[in-house]
């Protein structure tokens, strides 16, 4: 399976809600958000955002031009 934003979005949401609840909250903080960042950078890293980034801006130019 293709790792896209959404799926490492998803998946990285679900650490950081992990996170809260073994924490005993409702409620996020900062080291959920943390938790969040370290799993979705894990997940999607800068190389991959970068990939995507350059495709979906080839497919604008590609729909414009149709």
């Amino acid at each position: 399976m293709k790792m896209t934003y959404e799926i490492a979005h998803a998946a990285s949401w679900d650490e950081a809600n992990h996170s809260m609840r073994k924490a005993g909250r409702n409620t996020w903080n900062r080291a959920d958000y943390n938790a969040f960042v370290k799993e979705f950078n894990r997940l999607y890293p800068e190389e991959l955002q970068i990939r995507d980034a350059k495709h979906i801006s080839e497919l604008w130019w590609l729909k414009k031009a149709v």
